[in-house]
């Protein structure tokens, strides 16, 4: 399970390179289980490990609302 698990962070992480190519990158949000809050932080490019500004606990495949509405909550209390 572990290997799946490494292997499921690194893909994760290819995909966000891929989308973040080019652009411009203020702050980043890690959301999802909070026991794999460290590996994820693990695996996040140097450059983006600089830029983490917060983390929310949610279930995974939730609608994109409520996802949207976990990361607007997270923002609001770090401008706090």
């Amino acid at each position: 399970i572990d290997n799946q698990i490494e292997g499921h962070l690194k893909l994760i992480m290819q995909k966000a390179q891929e989308f973040i190519q080019g652009k411009h990158i203020n702050g980043v949000f890690i959301g999802g289980h909070q026991e794999f809050f460290h590996e994820i932080k693990n695996e996040l490019p140097k450059d983006l490990q600089q830029k983490l500004r917060g983390e929310f606990v949610t279930e995974l495949n939730i609608p994109d609302e409520e996802l949207v509405t976990h990361c607007k909550s997270t923002l609001n209390a770090c401008l706090k």
